[in-house]
């Protein structure tokens, strides 16, 4: 079965991207999702998309990302 939505295209694009950045398409994430959503996915197949995500995608920051210390203390004062 087939199913339509509709959502900003700015939003699919960047959904589209992040997808493919983990290795997904769109579709296969929004599967996922529903699977979720609906208690359709046992708790072994959650485990391992688990340890898939954290084997491949684990530890990684954004490209210029620098740890800064004193910001990181800054942030936490101001909450």
């Amino acid at each position: 079965m087939n199913i339509t939505f509709s959502a900003d295209e700015k939003l699919i694009e960047k959904a589209r991207a992040a997808a493919q950045a983990q290795g997904h398409t769109l579709n296969d994430l929004i599967r996922q999702y529903m699977m979720r959503l609906t208690g359709e996915m046992d708790a072994k197949q959650a485990a391992e998309e688990f340890a898939a995500i954290a084997r491949d995608h684990a530890g990684r920051s954004d490209p210029g990302f620098v740890f800064d210390r004193d910001a990181i203390h800054e942030r936490g004062r101001s909450s």
